[in-house]
């Protein structure tokens, strides 16, 4: 599963969250990001970023994360 944002969702989530501006908030993202990737494709031997290689993508922009953490629990539940 990925779930995925927008990055200026991203940015203001981050700021707000940790109290950053939002050029300290991007350059966290970044270096997470940049974290994840390595973590991921290092275990997996698959791509981080494509779609290809989650069978679930959900983008939290598009469905807010009350909207996000249902569709996560109806996943579960169903399990």
């Amino acid at each position: 599963m990925f779930i995925c944002a927008d990055h200026k969702d991203r940015i203001r989530r981050i700021a707000e969250r940790y109290d950053l501006s939002e050029k300290k908030a991007a350059d966290k993202i970044k270096r997470i990001d940049r974290e994840r990737k390595y973590y991921y494709e290092s275990h997996t031997g698959l791509d981080w970023g494509s779609p290809l290689s989650h069978q679930i993508l959900m983008n939290a922009s598009r469905l807010g994360l009350e909207g996000t953490a249902d569709v996560l629990e109806m996943i579960y539940r169903a399990g």
